[in-house]
């Protein structure tokens, strides 16, 4: 075989060469054609997990702020029982603040899970959220019928939404912050396509 080999080196070798192109060829195209595949859909899922994200960091914010009408109501029905039935209003409010607190832990949950644990800014994002529903739990029980100091003012002669304006509001900066830095950091691994 050698020996045939060596007599027909001016076609086989070429040939040879050829053949083993080809195949190379092949190989690396399949192979990184394959590579790109899979980085468009790392690419795809990144940004509609940045997508869902922004979503429901938008959800929770907003709900931050349309919650705290609850707050101004009460403290208003608080201030003027001119209301046939105010426990009636009372309880509608209460249902109403306690649906949206709801929505926002949901929406807590959720992050939670999209988020990586071990990573430092999901975790002052998650805590900023935690806080934030806290604080609004607090303020509220403060106002409510059933509790026995309940009032227009919460804490130290302030007015309830002065009270939100101050732990709760002031918090949604770093929010968005916060949330901005995650969704830029994905970004950035999606440009790179990592």
């Amino acid at each position: 075989m050698v020996k045939w080999i060596i007599e027909n080196k001016d076609w086989v070798v070429p040939l040879s060469v050829a053949l083993l192109s080809l195949i190379g060829a092949t190989l690396g195209g399949w192979w990184s054609g394959r590579k790109r595949i899979g980085i468009e859909v790392l690419s795809k899922n990144r940004q509609e997990w940045i997508n869902d994200l922004r979503k429901k960091m938008a959800s929770f914010i907003l709900l931050s702020q349309n919650v705290p009408i609850q707050l101004v109501k009460a403290s208003h029905n608080e201030q003027n029982k001119t209301s046939k039935n105010p426990q009636d209003i009372s309880n509608t409010l209460m249902e109403e603040f306690h649906s949206g607190v709801n929505k926002m832990k949901e929406i807590q949950f959720y992050v939670v899970l999209l988020l990586n644990p071990n990573e430092t800014k999901p975790k002052e994002l998650i805590k900023l959220m935690d806080d934030i529903i806290k604080d609004m739990t607090s303020i509220w029980q403060k106002l409510t019928p059933s509790s026995e100091s309940s009032s227009h003012y919460v804490d130290d002669g302030k007015p309830a939404i002065e009270i939100y304006n101050d732990l709760v509001h002031s918090k949604i900066p770093n929010l968005s912050k916060e949330t901005s830095c995650i969704l830029k950091e994905e970004w950035e691994r999606v440009k790179k396509g990592v």
